[in-house]
Formats: C-alpha cells, sequence, structure tokens
C-alpha cells in the first residue's frame, strides 16, 4: 500500500490545480481507512 499511496499523491501534487489538492489532502487524510477497506472489505457504514 506504501508504494500505491506515493504513486497517486505523487499524481495529485504533479498536476498542481487547487482542486486536486484539496483531493490529495482528503485522501491523505483518510488512507488508513481506506486501506483496511481494501485489505478486509469492511467498514464503518450502517
Amino acid at each position: 500500500m506504501g508504494h500505491a499511496r506515493y504513486k497517486l499523491l505523487t499524481w495529485y501534487t504533479d498536476l498542481d490545480t487547487p482542486e486536486v489538492r484539496t483531493l490529495a489532502t482528503t485522501v491523505d487524510r483518510w488512507w488508513n481507512e481506506n486501506a483496511t477497506f481494501i485489505d478486509t472489505g469492511h467498514n464503518n457504514a450502517i
């Protein structure tokens, strides 16, 4: 997952637009939760 995270965030920052920076920040903040879902298939949605 670490390499995928690095590639994604690098791609986002290379685009260098405010909207993409906001998306990159959100993805980075939620990375652990997303990685858990990908690994286990479980989430906290009701």
